[in-house]
C-alpha cells in the first residue's frame, strides 16, 4: 500500500495517530469501507461508540425519531428525551448511585484529587 496524497486532515489535525493509507467511507454492521471497496472488520468500534456496529436499524430509527423532534437541549432547560433516558438509567443504577453527570467524554467525568 502506497501513501495516500496529502490530505486536508494532516494539514488541519495535531498528529496524535499515526495514520494508516486507508480512507474508510462507509460503515455497517462490524463491517467498514474504504474508497476504493475493500472491506475490513472494524475491531476499534469508533473507541467504543460504534459496539453495536455501524448504523444498527434500532439505532438508526431512535436517532431519526429523535432529529424529527429537537437535536440538542441545554443542560439548563427541562427535555423529555433526557428524562427518559434518566428514569432508564436509574433503573440500571448500582444502589446508592443517585447521582449522574451528562458529559461528552470521560475527561469532564474524571475528578481531581
Amino acid at each position: 500500500m502506497s501513501a495516500p496524497p496529502p490530505d486536508i486532515e494532516d494539514q488541519w489535525l495535531i498528529p496524535t495517530y499515526a495514520k494508516l493509507p486507508i480512507k474508510i467511507v462507509k460503515g455497517e454492521g462490524a463491517y467498514i469501507w474504504d474508497a476504493e471497496g475493500r472491506r475490513f472488520i472494524d475491531f476499534a468500534t469508533g473507541y467504543g461508540t460504534a459496539i453495536l456496529g455501524h448504523c444498527p436499524p434500532a439505532v438508526r430509527a431512535a436517532i431519526t425519531a429523535q432529529l424529527d423532534k429537537l437535536m440538542v437541549c441545554h443542560g439548563s432547560l427541562y427535555n423529555d428525551a433526557r428524562q427518559r433516558f434518566l428514569e432508564a438509567l436509574s433503573l440500571a443504577a448500582p444502589k446508592g448511585l443517585d447521582k449522574v453527570f451528562l458529559c461528552n467524554s470521560g475527561a469532564e467525568a474524571v475528578r481531581p484529587p
